[in-house]
């Protein structure tokens, strides 16, 4: 296992940072962690993470109504392609 923080020579471990440090080999190389929106300075970055909830709570919104497909859709991320 090949982690950022071993690739990047950073002396800390995971159970120093509240955020998962990615493992090079196996996660995904594009990822937006919404816990850093929320704690972001970023005013900006910070309204972001709002957006994400609004669109999960509408899904939410969709599947309680029976609008079931309507929620897969809002909530389907499919994985990145290489």
């Amino acid at each position: 296992m090949k982690l950022l923080t071993s690739a990047l020579g950073l002396p800390f471990g995971q159970n120093e940072v509240d955020f998962v440090i990615p493992n090079l080999e196996q996660d995904r190389r594009l990822c937006i962690d919404p816990i850093l929106l929320y704690k972001a300075n970023n005013l900006e970055l910070r309204s972001l993470h709002s957006k994400m909830l609004d669109v999960f709570n509408f899904a939410i919104e969709q599947f309680e109504n029976g609008n079931v497909k309507e929620a897969e859709y809002l909530i389907d991320f499919p994985e990145v392609l290489k």
